[in-house]
C-alpha cells in the first residue's frame, strides 16, 4: 500500500512538472501579448487580441491530439523518447490555456497598475496561483496519449486490484486527492487577495496613526 502511495506521488511529479512548463511559457508569452493588448488602438493590439480569442477557443484535449499527430510528422519528436514525446504535446495544448488566461491576467494588472489601482494590480498574484492549480489539474487529460501521469497510474492500478471494492476506494481516494488539492487552492486564492486588497487600507492606518 505504502509503495502504491509513493509511486502515485511519483506520478503526479509529472502532472507538476508539465504544469509548471506550460505556466512559464503562459507568464512569458503571456505578458508579452499583454503590453501589445494594452495598446488598445494599435492594429497590433487588435492582432494579438484576436489571437488570444483563438487560443482562449481552442479545447486542449484536441490540441493535443493535434500536437502529437502533427509534431509527429514533421520528424520533430524523433529524438525524444515516447514519454518525453507525449509530455511535450501535453505542454503544447496546455500552453493554450496558460498563454491565454495569464495574457488576460497580465492585461488586468498593467490596466489598473496605470489606474493607481495598486491593489487591484496585485490580485494577479492569486489568479496566477489558481492558473497553474489548474493548469496541473488539466494535465490529466495526458492519460488520453499514455502518459504515465497521476490518473494514468491510478487507472492502471485499478485494473490490477482483484474486487471491485477495491477498485472504487482506490477512485475515491484519488478523487478526495484531487478535490482537497482544488479546495485548498480556492481558501489560499481567498486569503492572498483578501490580504492583497486589505494591505493598502492597514498601510493608510498604520501612517496616519
Amino acid at each position: 500500500m505504502l509503495e502504491n502511495i509513493w509511486l502515485f506521488l511519483d506520478a503526479f511529479t509529472i502532472n507538476l512538472r508539465v504544469g509548471s512548463i506550460a505556466l512559464l511559457i503562459g507568464l512569458l508569452i503571456g505578458f508579452a501579448s499583454a503590453l501589445l493588448r494594452a495598446r488598445n488602438r494599435s492594429a497590433t493590439a487588435k492582432l494579438t487580441g484576436f489571437f488570444v480569442g483563438f487560443l482562449r477557443a481552442f479545447p486542449v484535449y484536441v490540441l493535443m491530439f493535434v500536437a502529437v499527430n502533427l509534431l509527429a510528422s514533421l520528424g520533430l519528436f524523433d529524438a525524444l523518447t515516447s514519454k518525453q514525446s507525449a509530455e511535450a504535446a501535453l505542454v503544447i495544448a496546455l500552453s493554450a490555456y496558460t498563454i491565454s488566461t495569464c495574457s488576460d491576467a497580465w492585461l488586468a494588472f498593467l490596466q489598473n497598475r496605470d489606474q493607481g489601482q495598486h491593489s487591484q494590480a496585485w490580485l494577479v498574484i492569486p489568479n496566477l496561483i489558481q492558473i497553474y492549480v489548474i493548469t496541473v489539474m488539466s494535465s490529466s487529460v495526458g492519460a488520453a496519449i499514455g502518459l504515465q501521469e497521476a490518473v494514468t497510474f491510478t487507472l492502471n492500478l485499478a485494473e490490477s486490484l482483484p474486487t471491485r471494492n477495491e477498485r472504487l476506494l482506490l477512485v475515491f481516494l484519488v478523487v478526495l486527492f484531487f478535490a482537497t488539492i482544488m479546495g485548498l487552492t480556492r481558501w489560499g486564492v481567498k486569503r492572498v487577495s483578501a490580504m492583497v486588497i486589505q494591505a493598502p487600507a492597514k498601510r493608510q492606518m498604520s501612517s496616519t496613526g
